[in-house]
């Protein structure tokens, strides 16, 4: 079993490549990219030359981590309560059409500025933010809103069963969770 050495200073990082076999620059690598929020560290990380100046990178970083004890290494972090936490519904791309999708990636771009929509593009399909905070009259106009601008009754759907599982944002992904009690559209 390995021993668990807080990294605190450069010399706790000698320590740390006797007692675990493995540099510490090539561990932290690793651990950055791990975690989506940090690849751009890890490959900031890929040039650096010493275990000093990973050490003096780590702890420019180290509060985006979580804690790796099982991994042989402790990194403390501050507790934070209260955080916001936002819930997402997601579906498989499936069940849009080819025309929603178009119109969803060019909101997503930016081409379509006067849609109620909110999109974030992604590669295997989009985010569209849920108004959770519009009363149903103002969510009903914006359904209708974006019907107008040419989003199929399929679409609304799936925005009406996101709302109603009061999530604040839909994914529509390829990999996605498949529904049969949905419409199927294959494009």
């Amino acid at each position: 079993m390995k021993r668990i050495v807080e990294v605190k200073n450069i010399d706790d990082v000698v320590i740390w490549n006797i007692n675990n076999g493995i540099s510490f620059l090539s561990f932290m690598q690793g651990i950055f990219k791990e975690n989506e929020e940090c690849t751009d560290v890890a490959d900031t990380l890929k040039p650096l030359k010493s275990e000093e100046d990973a050490f003096n990178y780590f702890t420019n970083y180290c509060e985006l981590l979580p804690t790796y004890e099982n991994q042989g290494f402790k990194m403390n972090i501050p507790t934070i309560t209260n955080l916001e936490i936002e819930k997402v519904v997601v579906f498989n791309t499936v069940h849009i059409t080819e025309n929603d999708a178009s119109i969803l990636e060019d909101v997503g771009n930016g081409i379509h500025n006067e849609s109620e929509l909110m999109v974030d593009n992604h590669i295997y399909g989009f985010r569209v933010y849920v108004d959770l905070d519009a009363d149903k009259n103002n969510f009903n106009a914006i359904v209708n809103h974006i019907r107008k601008e040419g989003m199929s009754e399929e679409f609304c759907t799936l925005l009406r069963i996101s709302r109603e599982h009061k999530a604040n944002w839909m994914k529509l992904d390829g990999d996605g969770q498949f529904y049969n009690q949905l419409p199927e559209f294959k494009w």
